[in-house]
C-alpha cells in the first residue's frame, strides 16, 4: 500500500485500493468470501476493470489484501488493548479473553463458519502462515522479563494461539447467543483454566 503524502493524507491511488478492500470486506460480511469476483467488485465501487486490475492482478491477491487489512485490525486491537493490562497471568486471561471475543464476533468469520466452515481448517493444522504469524504476535505481547530464563517462551505462545484457533472455529455450544462481554468473560475464564496454569510453570517466582 503507497504511504501518506507530504500532506499526511493518504494519496488517491491508497484511497482507492482501500474503497476496494472495504468493499471485499462488505461483500465477505454479507455473503461469504467465497463469491467474492473481480467483475463483483468492479460493480460494487463502480471502477472500470482496468483500473481494479492496476491495484489487484486478479481474485487471489484482491482476497489476500482484504484478509491482510482485517488481520492488522485484530492485532492492533489486541496490542491496545494488552497494553494497558498489568499482572502476567491476568493480562494472560484477559487478552485472550478479548481476541476470543473480537474473532467470534467478526461478521466475515461469522459467515465463513455459518455457510462452510471447512475452508478456514487448513489454519489450524500444522504449521500454518496463519498459525505462525499469531505466535510472532503473541511472543512480542509476552513480556519476556516476567519469565524464567529456562521458559520456553515459543512453546507458550504457539498453545495460546492454537487454542485460540480452536476455540473459535469449533465454539461452545450456546456461544452464538452470548453477547460480546459474556463472550469475553468466557474467553477468560477458559483461559484461566487451561493457559494460566500452563503459564504459572513459566514466570519467574516473583510473578504474577
Amino acid at each position: 500500500m503507497q504511504g501518506p503524502t507530504v500532506t499526511g493524507r493518504p494519496d488517491g491511488r491508497a484511497q482507492t485500493r482501500a474503497r476496494i478492500v472495504g468493499a471485499v470486506l462488505d461483500w465477505a460480511a454479507e455473503s461469504g468470501m467465497g463469491r467474492v469476483s473481480m467483475d463483483g467488485i468492479a460493480r460494487r465501487t463502480r471502477l472500470a476493470r482496468a483500473t481494479l486490475y492496476q491495484h489487484f492482478p486478479g481474485r487471489d491477491a484482491l482476497v489476500q489484501a482484504a484478509i491482510r487489512a482485517e488481520l492488522d485490525r485484530f492485532y492492533l486491537e489486541v496490542d491496545r488493548f494488552a497494553s494497558r493490562l498489568d499482572g502476567s497471568t491476568e493480562r494472560m486471561a484477559a487478552t485472550f479473553g478479548f481476541a476470543y471475543a473480537y474473532l467470534l464476533g467478526h461478521p466475515i468469520l461469522e459467515r465463513a463458519l455459518a455457510i462452510n466452515p471447512q475452508p478456514l481448517i487448513s489454519h489450524i493444522i500444522g504449521d500454518s502462515p496463519t498459525l505462525a504469524e499469531g505466535r510472532r504476535f503473541f511472543l512480542r505481547e509476552i513480556r519476556r522479563g516476567e519469565y524464567r530464563a529456562d521458559a520456553d517462551v515459543d512453546a507458550l505462545a504457539d498453545f495460546v494461539v492454537r487454542q485460540l484457533h480452536s476455540l473459535v472455529l469449533a465454539p461452545p455450544p450456546g456461544a452464538d447467543r452470548q453477547t460480546r462481554e459474556q463472550r469475553v468473560a468466557a474467553g477468560s475464564a477458559y483461559a484461566e483454566r487451561f493457559i494460566v496454569p500452563i503459564q504459572r510453570g513459566y514466570l519467574a517466582d516473583d510473578t504474577d
